[in-house]
């Protein structure tokens, strides 16, 4: 069975919550098809809550990474085109360098530079219910 960020993230301690959507769109409630359009500039992304006291940003970050490819660009897995980028988008400024540094740790780690986006989320719009909890109920990822 795969496991996607989304489900992978969940079953961490300390996450409260996960959610699919779209991030940094440049449309108002975007949709998946407009989204496969390339001109929303939206992310698939999975939103999620947690309790740093329980799980702290690094942490989190780290198994973040584990589940991507940081050098495939533009791409995970069968998912090609710019929605599916590799980004991290933090809410709290404070996160941003936490971010910068598991990313600097990462590019000497890897000796290259990893294709992963870093901003801050300007808008997030969940997606529809049937990419919520997609893998749990599709476990080969790819619908026929």
């Amino acid at each position: 069975m795969l496991l996607g960020t989304e489900a992978y993230l969940r079953q961490l301690p300390g996450v409260a919550d996960t959610e699919a959507g779209y991030a940094n769109s440049l449309a108002e409630e975007p949709a998946y098809k407009g989204v496969c359009s390339w001109k929303m500039g939206a992310a698939e992304t999975a939103r999620m809550s947690y309790d740093a006291g329980a799980i702290p940003l690094s942490l989190l970050l780290e198994a973040y990474l584990r589940t991507i490819d940081p050098l495939s660009f533009n791409r995970q897995g069968n998912d090609r085109e710019t929605q599916y980028r590799a980004g991290i988008y933090w809410t709290d400024p404070t996160d941003e360098s936490v971010v910068q540094a598991s990313l600097s740790a990462l590019e000497l780690r890897l000796e290259q530079a990893p294709y992963i986006e870093a901003a801050p989320l300007v808008n997030f719009f969940p997606a529809e219910a049937y990419h919520q909890d997609y893998l749990a109920r599709t476990p080969s990822g790819i619908v026929m």
